[in-house]
């Protein structure tokens, strides 16, 4: 939980300063481990190695939104950005305005953060694996969504819907996402078993 509300901040961070990622996943987000010894090793140098060694190995991650390749700022009153030119794109990954008007913005990433949020309740599949991009793209056109992850608690499988909606107003905001009671109270509680 604490990863996935990392991955937020960053997507809400990006949406303060008018940027669309367009290729926001699982794939795009850097993680970087280190266990409670270490973390304290870094934060004081005198603690000594044999009180060290008795710290549990608990791990924490930093989780970082990367490959700004495809973002793009919006600029003056616009709130989305039109794709001109028709590169490739991560179509298991993109919105029906996406898709069919090539239009992107921060409610496309708000889709993307969706299914990233499925890839990781679903240990890294590949959302619709086994259709070709053809039929996915008819899929998320037609109203089909990724099935809920046998991992996932039912909460954020309605928040992944929340992502989903068809109309990009109706889409929650970054903001919102970060404050939604099943991914905060999941967070506080990942944070209280931890020792202090």
């Amino acid at each position: 939980m604490r990863n996935l509300f990392q991955i937020v901040s960053g997507l809400c961070y990006l949406s303060s300063q008018q940027i669309v990622h367009r290729d926001l996943a699982a794939r795009n987000c850097l993680v970087r481990g280190e266990t409670v010894a270490e973390t304290r090793r870094d934060r004081d140098a005198v603690l000594d190695m044999s009180a060290l060694s008795k710290l549990p190995a608990i791990c924490y991650a930093t989780v970082q939104i990367s490959d700004f390749g495809m973002s793009r700022r919006l600029y003056g009153q616009m709130d989305y950005y039109r794709m001109q030119n028709h590169a490739l794109l991560p179509v298991r990954w993109l919105p029906p305005e996406a898709i069919n008007e090539s239009k992107f913005s921060t409610s496309s990433d708000i889709w993307a953060l969706g299914v990233t949020i499925w890839e990781v309740f679903s240990y890294g599949e590949v959302p619709f694996a086994e259709l070709n991009n053809f039929e996915v793209v008819s899929c998320a056109v037609a109203g089909v969504r990724p099935p809920r992850p046998k991992s996932c608690p039912l909460g954020i499988y309605e928040l992944m819907q929340r992502c989903w909606a068809v109309h990009p107003d109706d889409r929650i905001r970054p903001e919102e996402v970060l404050l939604d009671p099943c991914l905060t109270t999941s967070l506080n509680e990942f944070i209280g078993a931890f020792p202090t």
